[in-house]
């Protein structure tokens, strides 16, 4: 069977909505060959282009062509692009209860350069972000950091730990000492400032 319809088939597999990357297809034949494939099915409409490597089979949502991004698309441009996604500095502020600023526009922090990308009928900015600060050992971990890196040294302080503190329980914060070497130096001292005041209660 030639390449094409290889190609062909394991893309009809691919739920509509879904995106992928065309690393799927490097054991289907020749890498010009597959790229001249996915470029022709572009033309035609059958998938859409995002970036160099990125794609989606869309799916059709109230006249809108409807792609899936978060997680699926996250997956997508870690493995594209080689570097760390994680929430972007107005979620995390947010979830953890520092800010009641809510993200209007999807957005993430990363350690690429700053880029807009266009999904569907929506565009995504993925913001630089310091690799220390990247960091998804523990979903929590990769809270904070975001919020450390986007409060920066004057405003991400003991009394952001107190507040955190009020939204998530005290709990989940100990839970984050075995992580402290990894955190960035200024935030593992805000960290270890907080952890004596507990010990201290």
């Amino acid at each position: 069977m030639n390449t094409a319809k290889l190609i062909n088939q394991k893309i009809a597999k691919i739920p509509n909505g879904e995106p992928f990357t065309s690393e799927r297809f490097k054991t289907l034949g020749n890498w010009n060959t597959v790229r001249k494939n996915l470029s022709r099915l572009t033309e035609n409409g059958q998938i859409i282009r995002i970036e160099n490597g990125l794609y989606a089979k869309y799916k059709i949502y109230n006249g809108i062509k409807y792609i899936q991004t978060h997680e699926p698309l996250i997956k997508c441009i870690e493995e594209i692009n080689h570097e760390t996604v994680v929430t972007a500095g107005t979620m995390a502020v947010n979830q953890l209860g520092l800010s009641t600023q809510c993200q209007m526009k999807e957005a993430y922090y990363w350690t690429g350069r700053k880029k807009t990308l266009q999904v569907g009928n929506r565009k995504i900015t993925f913001h630089h972000i310091n690799k220390k600060f990247a960091n998804k050992s523990h979903p929590i971990l990769e809270l904070l950091l975001s919020a450390a890196y986007n409060l920066g040294k004057e405003y991400f302080t003991v009394e952001s730990l107190r507040l955190i503190e009020k939204k998530l329980g005290k709990t989940v914060l100990i839970e984050m000492k075995p992580y402290l070497p990894q955190m960035p130096t200024w935030v593992m001292l805000v960290f270890n400032t907080y952890l004596k005041e507990f010990n201290n209660e």
